[in-house]
């Protein structure tokens, strides 16, 4: 049987939510030595299968490559997997690598197929990772390091997402948005004192540019008392969670879930 999570996460990243399109909650495998028996073993299971997918023949970005049989029994859509036994030696020896793979490009096709594009134009595959970073930290594309900056921040490697920030910040010296995703990787990795310095900077560029009622200003805000308040800092956090809560009230409305968040926020503070 398919594990239950492993079935919320299928639903999830490739159904849309819809659990009835699941058709391999019950499996079994098929292992074959060699082609003769694969063409044999495939024939008989055609004449049984209500759904064949042939990997065979379209391997995924993985390369992994089988033969997938969906038989009704009984009612129920189950699934038969056929295997050559060369490739699932290899499979056992690398599936730790398979499951990262298929989550992280789990989904959609179109953005599967970017973040492997992404990956073959950023990284020289004759060099190292060490060398390879360093040239990532020197390049002057900003948009490609935006683009690896999105696909790090996936993968929640933190470390990474602060160098790239800080590379995009010398490219971009004016550009808010990259001052703000680096207080946020701050934030991440328990750096309080530097992300409040880099919330308060946006803070006031904000307010200047659209005012401090302004929804982008007070995020700003939000944050920014949220570091101090993991500093420690609860007095000061509580005056500002009181001023940041009535400008949200007033912009938008008691019951917006980013008033009540700061409201959450101050009583904590408290």
């Amino acid at each position: 049987l398919k594990s239950r999570e492993r079935c919320e996460e299928k639903v999830a990243n490739d159904y849309g939510g819809d659990y009835s399109r699941l058709v391999d909650i019950v499996r079994a495998s098929i292992v074959v030595a060699d082609e003769d028996q694969l063409i044999s073993v495939a024939e008989a299971l055609l004449k049984h299968a209500v759904r064949l997918k042939n990997r065979f023949k379209e391997p995924p970005f993985t390369g992994y490559c089988d033969s997938l049989f969906n038989i009704e029994i009984d009612g129920i859509i189950c699934e038969v997997q056929l295997h050559a036994s060369a490739i699932v030696a290899h499979k056992e020896d690398n599936h730790k690598y398979y499951c990262f793979f298929r989550s992280f490009f789990a989904g959609n096709v179109e953005a599967s197929k970017k973040r492997i594009e992404l990956l073959e134009k950023c990284i020289d595959h004759n060099a190292n990772v060490q060398t390879a970073l360093e040239e990532m930290l020197k390049a002057d594309d900003g948009e490609v390091i935006k683009d690896m900056f999105d696909l790090v921040k996936e993968m929640g490697d933190w470390f990474l997402c602060e160098l790239l920030c800080r590379r995009l910040c010398e490219l971009r010296p004016e550009c808010l948005g990259c001052k703000n995703n680096l207080a946020n990787v701050l934030d991440g990795q328990g750096k309080y004192v530097e992300a409040e310095m880099m919330h308060r900077l946006c803070w006031e560029a904000k307010k200047k540019e659209l005012g401090e009622e302004h929804p982008d200003t007070l995020t700003s805000l939000h944050n920014m008392v949220l570091a101090l308040g993991n500093q420690g800092n609860y007095a000061e956090a509580e005056t500002l969670y009181q001023q940041c809560w009535e400008f949200r009230k007033k912009t938008l409305g008691e019951e917006h879930i980013d008033t009540l968040h700061t409201l959450n926020n101050m009583v904590k503070a408290l």
